[in-house]
C-alpha cells in the first residue's frame, strides 16, 4: 500500500541525487539561493552543493528541504555510513524521550554531541541536541527559565532575528518555526496573541507540502487557544469568534490528512471556546471528530516533528539486492569498481563515491524504486 507522498511527487530514492533534487525544487519553487542559504551557509557553498562539488550529510539536506516544504521523511531510504549512523543516534535519543528514560536521553545526547562534523553541520545538530534537552526538561517539570534557555539558543542559531522576525520573503523548515513558536512561548509578551497569528498566516501561505503544514500548523493554534483563554479568563474583553475559526481550520487540517497531532487538545480548547461563546453549535466539528472514536491522547513533546521512518544502510540495500538478483561481486562491479571496494561497503567498512554509489544502483534497479 502506498504511504503518503508530497505534492511533487519526490521518488524515495531521490537523496542519492541530492545536488539535480535540490535545484529542481528550487527553481520550481522560485527560491533563490540567498533565500535557502540563509543563515545556515554562505550562498556559495550553496551554489556548490548543487553543483555536485561539495559534500553534505544528511543533517544538511534535511534541513534544506525543509524549507523548501518537503517533509524529511518523504524522499530518502538509503544512507552511507556517516549519515545512517547519524540517523540511529537521533532515533535512540527520540525513542528514550518518549519512553520518558531522561537520563538515558542525556547521556545519548552528550555522546551525539562529542562528534565534530563541519561548522554548518554542528549548527543543526546543535539545535536538535537543545530542542531535545528543552523537552526532556519540560516533561521533567523543570524551570521554564531553564527550557526558555535552550530554546532560545537553538533557535537564534540559524534564526538570529526570531525576536523581531519578520516572515516576508522568509523560508523556515517547520522545525525553525517550533523553535521560534516556543521561544515567544517562554519570553512571552502582551503580543503573544499577534505573534501566533503571525506564524500562523506564515505557514498557511508558505511552500510546505501538506505532510510539513499539518505537522505544525496545529500546535500553533493550541498555543495560540491557550493564550486566548486565559486572556478571556482575566479580562472576559477579547473576541472569541475568531479563535472558533482557527480551531476549526487546524481540525480540518488534520481530518483531511488523516492526522492526529493535538487533536485532543484542539477538541478540548475548541468545546471550552463554545462554552464561553454559549454556542454550542460552534463545536460542531468537535462533536464530528469525537463521533469518530479516535483513541486520543495529548501531545507531550516535540518528538514527532522528528521522526522520520525506517531507512537502511545503502551497503546493506546493495547486498540483498545483489543477491535477489543472484549476481556475485565480481558480476554486479564489472565497468564500475573493484570487487574490494563493494565488499567493503557492504560490511560497513567505508562509504563508495556517489559516482560508483549510483551506478551499483542503477544497475540493480535501484535508483528508480520509489518508497512504498
Amino acid at each position: 500500500m502506498q504511504e503518503e507522498k508530497n505534492a511533487l511527487d519526490i521518488p524515495g530514492n531521490a537523496g542519492q541525487n541530492f545536488p539535480q533534487l535540490l535545484r529542481q525544487l528550487r527553481k520550481e519553487k522560485d527560491v533563490s539561493l540567498a533565500q535557502l542559504a540563509a543563515e545556515l551557509m554562505e550562498v556559495s557553498q550553496l551554489a556548490r552543493i548543487e553543483r555536485d562539488q561539495r559534500p553534505e550529510n544528511k543533517n544538511l539536506r534535511d534541513r534544506l528541504l525543509g524549507r523548501l516544504g518537503i517533509a524529511s521523511d518523504l524522499y530518502e531510504t538509503l544512507l552511507n555510513i556517516e549519515d545512517y549512523t547519524t540517523w540511529e543516534q537521533q532515533r535512540e535519543i527520540l525513542c528514550a524521550i518518549k519512553r520518558k528514560a531522561f537520563l538515558e536521553a542525556q547521556e545519548l545526547i552528550a555522546v551525539y554531541e562529542q562528534q565534530k562534523p563541519g561548522a554548518d553541520r554542528d549548527r543543526i545538530k546543535r539545535q536538535f541536541c537543545l530542542v531535545m534537552r528543552a523537552e526532556s526538561l519540560r516533561q521533567q517539570g523543570a524551570a521554564e527559565d531553564d527550557i526558555g534557555a535552550c530554546y532560545e539558543e537553538a533557535v537564534l542559531l540559524t534564526v538570529p532575528d526570531a525576536e523581531c522576525l519578520d516572515t516576508t520573503g522568509r523560508l523556515l523548515a517547520v522545525q525553525e518555526v517550533n523553535m521560534i513558536l516556543e521561544y515567544w512561548y517562554y519570553h512571552k509578551g502582551a503580543d503573544f496573541l499577534d505573534r501566533c497569528k503571525k506564524l500562523l498566516a506564515f505557514v498557511d501561505n508558505a511552500v510546505y507540502d501538506a505532510a510539513s503544514r499539518t505537522k505544525i500548523y496545529p500546535k500553533i493554534v493550541v498555543y495560540y487557544l491557550r493564550e486566548l483563554l486565559l486572556i478571556h479568563k482575566e479580562q472576559k474583553a477579547v473576541d472569541l469568534s475568531e479563535g472558533i475559526a482557527i480551531s476549526n481550520r487546524a481540525l480540518e487540517i488534520l481530518h483531511e490528512n488523516k492526522k492526529t497531532y493535538y487533536l485532543s487538545e484542539l477538541l478540548d480548547l475548541n468545546h471550552k471556546l463554545a462554552q464561553c461563546m454559549g454556542n454550542p453549535e460552534a463545536a460542531a466539528l468537535s462533536a464530528r471528530y469525537c463521533r469518530e472514536d479516535m483513541e486520543l491522547s495529548c501531545m507531550q513533546d516535540c518528538v514527532y516533528l522528528y521522526e522520520q521512518r525506517q531507512v537502511l544502510y545503502i551497503g546493506d540495500m546493495l547486498q540483498c539486492r545483489r543477491k535477489l538478483y543472484g549476481l556475485s561481486r565480481q558480476e554486479l562491479c564489472a565497468g564500475i569498481c573493484s570487487e574490494k571496494t563493494l565488499r567493503r561497503a557492504e560490511r560497513m567498512q567505508t562509504d563508495m563515491q556517489r559516482r560508483v554509489q549510483n551506478a551499483l544502483m542503477e544497475r540493480l534497479d535501484l535508483l528508480n524504486t520509489c518508497r512504498e
